[in-house]
């Protein structure tokens, strides 16, 4: 017996050890198979019972109709962190460089487009250890090309941290105030490859 199941790849190692232990202590005869995929795609492919089970960090909005229609049960399995990464290639050369300090202010005003370059006096006022260090770069951006659970969590903390802003939590986030040159747009599955150009 196979049962299959999508997720997000942050969470991927998790289930994929959960579905060992199972295998090997517990159902000797069943084999659990999890596989990496967009949230979007492990809701359409158990709406259409292509799957047995899918993990997501949040429900997309447009899941929510479907949970209410349908007899697939819904139920939290663990608590993920998430992370703010960034790539300034001045600091890779020196490991002595002081770690870049973000508020929730400072994050909601680089996605909202007001803060632009990585010297602006708004992170220089708050990292002064990196003033001159911080190059006059413009910041990209990165946004996820689809509705995301983790873009309503990554919102959802930004407003909690505390911002000017209040930004609706919404899992298809525009970022209206980043012109095509600052955004760019990757999958769950190239995040990482993308935030490492």
């Amino acid at each position: 017996v196979i049962i299959s199941g999508y997720g997000l790849p942050s969470i991927s190692p998790v289930w994929q050890a959960w579905a060992r232990i199972y295998t090997t202590d517990i159902g000797k005869n069943i084999y659990v198979d999890f596989t990496s995929s967009t949230e979007s795609t492990a809701m359409s492919s158990i709406v259409n019972h292509d799957i047995k089970f899918t993990a997501s960090a949040d429900f997309l909005e447009s899941d929510l109709d479907i949970l209410r229609t349908t007899d697939i049960l819904a139920f939290p399995s663990f608590a993920l962190g998430m992370s703010i990464g960034y790539t300034i290639p001045e600091f890779a050369s020196d490991p002595n460089t002081p770690t870049l300090i973000m508020t929730g202010q400072l994050l909601a005003s680089i996605y909202m487009g007001d803060i632009d370059r990585w010297n602006h006096a708004d992170i220089v006022s708050v990292n002064p250890k990196l003033a001159g260090l911080l190059p006059n770069q413009p910041i990209k951006v990165l946004v996820r090309n689809a509705p995301q659970g983790n873009t309503k969590l990554f919102i959802d903390g930004i407003n909690r941290l505390g911002n000017t802003y209040n930004i609706a939590a919404t899992d298809n986030a525009t970022w209206p105030g980043l012109d095509s040159a600052r955004r760019v747009k990757a999958d769950d599955v190239d995040v990482l490859t993308v935030l490492k150009q």
